[in-house]
């Protein structure tokens, strides 16, 4: 038998659980610190390491006091923390600047260069986490601190997960190499995966960004899992919090994950974990990938078993947001629900105040609540919203079922459950199962499991858990509330894809509104790029009638804006042009897009450096790739604009042809460019169609379907002249070529 300390960081507080393993909770300690918002920005949110630092010492003292122990008799400590909350170090793991804490969303257009160019690159390990990387994850946020960050760059040596500095501070850790970094928080959030050699290749990284140049060796450490050991207290520290000097702490996890340890969860269970936002935890005995989930990463919850992560991005947040609205609190404003009806109010809840986490992953959506009338109350509005998230919970479960993880019981854990029981009964009758509920709070129950497992005192994870896990209350859901939730979870799950789909700026709260005018104000602009690289093209005769087609992309926004079909480019005005998002769905417009819009979006999702893209038929261009050869570098022209030749596509074969012609037109041009860099040959002759170039934006890529048409003249002419010319040299052509481009180039004024 031991006595052990368990700690859970949240997102507000910090919790201390002093458990003795034959008798035990004995006691607890809490200590808050601030979160740091933003009125002007509200994906900001960040926390201070000296805050955890004293919060953890305070939250001990009061924890020890409340057991009415020693401090000496604690043999062991573990902790837990939110994530992905991450912290940029230095020299000694001196914090560079606060926590971004998990909730802290500005990373958003990082994650989407990350999924991006996993998906260009064909990233195996983005496939574990779901397809789709996060603004919650560590590299995104990493990436936006070194992007924000140019003065600290110098000084930065390595960035952890909250539980990993914490472990390796305690322990005196002052050497990244000799820290231990948690298999839970680096599966789950910066792609790490045993199988796969562990962290993304240094290849990856810098082809997201040159500025994560050597970060994948800074992020180095042993990677364990949370039965193995960190290290042991340090005397400073011991000091410090009251404890005994060299006591073991294992390898630490995310708060979440430990919570659905000490509610008991075996395989075949799931476990939501609700607090400000909800993580949604299970384990299963296969490795298997399942789309749109946070993570599937072997040993991340249960050292042996595989272990599942999804979630809603926030919950109690929104709950507490309808009540400060209100001007009351959330146990007022619930006071009255246990006599409401399912779907008596009439609202439909989209619970994206803070995006959504699982399976759309994607932070820029905002909450939406359909059905509003006169005579609608905050306590309307509360109950719907914890309708609208068991609707939630359950598309997740769906999701996570369909793909081979066993759901045979439901466990609802986190502070929500133990003081709500209308939420339990809600969430038994929209997912038509059993809700288990801990009698009694598990909050760092889990954290003082892993004490027990490191100071000896049990075997298994399994006898820690027969031993210290509370029994459960069972709410059945209702024979009539759930025939009412089954009819109304059907247009939920309808609504729910169908206003979820990334498409132009739909479901924002106020300040995403804001953001939302300033895309559509760079849309509006983007139309008028557009019409003008068009136009271009007429002005230079590469189009005859409406031969021909150029466009551009809204990074950001994952809009793409192209020439109507057919329409004459005399009479084309900024709102003909047709907006359309990365699958081709039409977003804004009623004439039908180019016919060449396959193409276009392949490119764009192929070429991630590209802004616009511009086609025509121009007569010398087209007669090349009509004689099927490259263009040779015969001058200095060319090689002004082109590294190497124009380069020549394969023919396409008759199934190609027959089927998704357009699509394996822009298949082939990227198989052509399989080893080359596409902003170092920004065009490409399509064998038996014509020219296809490209550019930073459609002013440029016009004005290289121009050059392109000169250099196809001048190179026709130089052969004619002189039919055996061959090709300059090669010291001749990358002169030319990098006096204008990279990083070296000195032509024209800077």
């Amino acid at each position: 038998m031991a006595i052990v300390a368990g700690v859970d960081f949240g997102t507000l507080s910090v919790r201390v659980t002093i458990v003795d393993t034959g008798k035990g909770r004995l006691g607890s300690g809490i200590a808050e610190y601030p979160l740091h918002r933003k009125k002007e920005d509200p994906d900001h949110a960040t926390q201070s390491h000296a805050d955890h630092m004293r919060a953890l010492g305070e939250a001990v003292h009061k924890a020890v006091s409340s057991a009415n122990i020693s401090g000496d008799q604690v043999a062991a400590l573990a902790i837990d923390t939110t994530g992905s909350s991450v912290i940029p170090v230095g020299e000694k793991l001196e914090p560079l600047s606060d926590y971004y804490l998990w909730c802290d969303h500005r990373s958003w257009r990082e994650a989407a260069l990350i999924t991006e160019t996993a998906r260009r690159r064909k990233l195996d390990a983005i496939d574990w986490c779901g397809g789709v990387y996060s603004s919650e994850w560590g590299f995104s946020k990493l990436l936006h601190w070194l992007r924000h960050n140019p003065d600290l760059r110098d000084r930065f040596v390595t960035a952890f997960e909250h539980c990993d500095m914490v472990t390796a501070v305690l322990c005196g850790t002052t050497e990244p190499s000799h820290s231990a970094r948690s298999i839970c928080a680096m599966g789950h959030k910066w792609l790490w995966n045993e199988s796969l050699g562990g962290l993304p290749a240094e290849d990856f990284l810098v082809a997201v960004d040159p500025l994560l140049k050597g970060v994948r060796e800074k992020l180095n450490g042993r990677y364990a899992t949370s039965d193995k050991l960190a290290g042991t207290l340090s005397p400073d520290w011991a000091t410090k919090l009251g404890l005994r000097c060299e006591i073991p702490i294992p390898v630490g996890a995310f708060d979440a994950h430990w919570d659905a340890i000490g509610a008991g969860a075996r395989t075949g269970d799931v476990v939501n974990v609700v607090g400000t936002s909800t993580c949604i935890v299970a384990m299963s005995d296969e490795i298997r990938l399942i789309p749109g989930v946070c993570g599937v990463v072997p040993g991340s919850v249960h050292p042996k078993k595989t272990g599942v992560e999804a979630g809603l991005s926030a919950t109690g947040d929104i709950f507490e947001a309808i009540a400060r609205r209100a001007g009351t609190t959330v146990p007022v404003l619930s006071q009255s629900l246990a006599s409401y009806r399912p779907g008596q109010t009439g609202l439909l809840r989209l619970t994206w105040d803070n995006g959504d986490r699982t399976v759309l992953v994607n932070p820029e959506l905002g909450g939406i609540t359909l059905g509003w009338n006169l005579l609608n109350t905050p306590q309307d509005e509360l109950f719907a919203a914890i309708e609208g998230t068991a609707f939630h919970t359950r598309v997740i479960l769906e999701r996570m079922e369909k793909f081979g993880v066993p759901i045979r019981r439901v466990i609802n854990s986190g502070g929500i459950p133990q003081k709500n029981m209308v939420l339990n009964q809600i969430y038994a009758n929209v997912l038509n199962k059993p809700v288990l509920i801990p009698r009694s709070d598990v909050t760092s129950l889990g954290s003082a499991i892993f004490a027990a497992l490191a100071a000896g005192a049990f075997r298994t994870i399994e006898d820690a858990q027969a031993a210290l896990c509370p029994a459960y209350r069972v709410v059945d859901p209702e024979p009539e509330g759930a025939r009412v939730y089954e009819d109304l979870y059907a247009l939920y799950r309808e609504l729910y894809f169908a206003f979820g789909k990334r498409r132009k700026c739909a479901a924002h709260t106020a300040p995403r509104r804001r953001r939302c005018e300033r895309n559509l104000m760079r849309l509006g602009n983007l139309r008028q790029e557009v019409l003008e690289a068009n136009l271009e093209l007429v002005r230079r005769g590469l189009v005859l009638y409406t031969f021909g087609n150029a466009s551009g992309i809204a990074r950001d926004e994952g809009l793409v804006v192209i020439k109507p079909s057919g329409v004459p480019y005399e009479k084309m005005k900024p709102e003909d042009l047709v907006v359309t998002d990365l699958d081709g769905k039409i977003i804004e417009g009623v004439l039908r897009p180019s016919s060449d819009l396959p193409t276009h979006l392949i490119l764009y999702r192929a070429f991630a450096g590209i802004g616009g893209v511009a086609h025509t038929h121009s007569r010398r261009a087209t007669a090349w790739a009509q004689a099927r050869k490259e263009i040779p570098c015969l001058g200095t022209t060319h090689a002004d604009y082109f590294h190497g030749p124009v380069p020549l596509t394969k023919p396409l074969t008759p199934k190609e042809i027959r089927s998704g012609y357009e699509v394996n037109t822009g298949h082939a041009i990227v198989r052509r460019f399989k080893n080359q860099q596409p902003l170092r040959s920004p065009g490409v002759l399509v064998a038996g169609h014509g020219p296809f170039c490209w550019g930073t934006t459609p002013a440029e890529a016009a004005h290289n379907a121009v050059v392109l048409e000169e250099i196809a003249a001048m190179a026709l002419e130089t052969i004619t002249a002189n039919p055996k010319a061959s090709s300059i040299s090669k010291h001749l052509q990358e002169k030319h070529f990098f006096r204008k481009h990279g990083s070296t180039a000195y032509y024209g004024q800077k």
